[in-house]
């Protein structure tokens, strides 16, 4: 017996038809809630720019709920805050939602 594992970033499973029949786990925002935020807190606070930001809590909370479950986005959300590249109160007004708005904003 054999046990074959596959892994999809994406919401929709592909359609993979190899004869056998597949099962399949969703991984959903709520299961790594806990994580998004230990992940996030423990960013914010090494941040020598953001752990001291007037509103550091605000950005906590808005960092989390923003990710939608995906700590690449928030990773990718400190880096950039952490490099000037965006200014932190302009976030805090207007989120970039999902990964494709923050690459493109990147760019």
């Amino acid at each position: 017996m054999s046990t074959k594992a596959v892994v999809f970033s994406r919401l929709r499973v592909p359609d993979i038809d190899d004869g056998t029949q597949w099962e399949h786990l969703s991984i959903e925002e709520i299961d790594v809630a806990d994580d998004i935020k230990s992940f996030t807190s423990a960013k914010l606070d090494t941040s020598p720019k953001l752990r001291n930001h007037r509103a550091e809590d605000r950005l906590l909370n808005t960092l989390i709920h923003g990710s939608e479950g995906m700590i690449l986005w928030v990773r990718l959300m400190i880096s950039e805050l952490e490099n000037n590249h965006w200014n932190v109160d302009a976030v805090l007004k207007k989120l970039l939602k999902g990964l494709s708005a923050v690459y493109n904003g990147i760019l």
